[in-house]
């Protein structure tokens, strides 16, 4: 399930699963690269209006992020110089299966993904005094950090579309509407050729 309802608040999560490892990286989306993930994931944000967002967040409730993830499509190969039992070979290929993401640096949150947060199923691990370890810190954003990124992400796109003037918002959808990609780069569109008087 890509959602998680906590209260009045509904976080998404877009899982990508790839028949290979893939490295969720910041530096790509900077580049313009494998951005369709957060893209995914922002304009179901912010298209909080539209009527399949309203099914999940429900009468006044509020949609957030809980991030995005590629994960391993393939099991894991285990082998082992002695006999071992189901349950162990199943952690053992649990842990072997590629995961790389980004995603809200919330325990409630993210123990809804994995209860242990012990790297098995999220790029996320924390220490018996229960602090994130270090290798976890480049997969989790605050709130306020996918907010900016959301404005990134825009700005990326708006380069990409030839417009480094555009003023963001692109993943709002004026139409009560889901916003896919191909609408994002419409709008884009539509407001160079408002600016151009066409």
């Amino acid at each position: 399930r890509g959602y998680l309802k906590n209260g009045d608040k509904t976080y998404l999560r877009v899982v990508d699963y790839k028949s290979g490892a893939k490295q969720f990286s910041l530096d790509d989306i900077e580049r313009g690269l494998n951005t369709q993930l957060l893209v995914y994931l922002f304009s179901l944000w912010k298209s909080e209006n539209s009527s399949f967002c309203r099914s999940l967040a429900g009468e006044g409730g509020e949609l957030l992020p809980a991030g995005v993830l590629y994960t391993g499509a393939r099991a894991a190969d285990v082998t082992e110089d002695r006999p071992i039992g189901r349950e162990e070979a199943l952690d053992e290929a649990a842990k072997k299966i590629p995961r790389s993401g980004l995603l809200l640096r919330d325990e409630t949150v993210l123990r809804a993904m994995e209860k242990t947060l012990a790297g098995r199923y999220i790029p996320v691990e924390v220490k018996k005094d229960g602090t994130f370890k270090k290798n976890s810190e480049p997969s989790l954003a605050s709130l306020a950090e996918m907010g900016q990124l959301v404005h990134r992400l825009e700005e990326v796109i708006c380069r990409i579309g030839g417009d480094n003037d555009c003023a963001g918002d692109l993943f709002t959808s004026t139409e009560g509407q889901l916003v896919c990609l191909l609408q994002v780069f419409q709008q884009l569109q539509r407001r160079k050729a408002d600016r151009r008087g066409i």
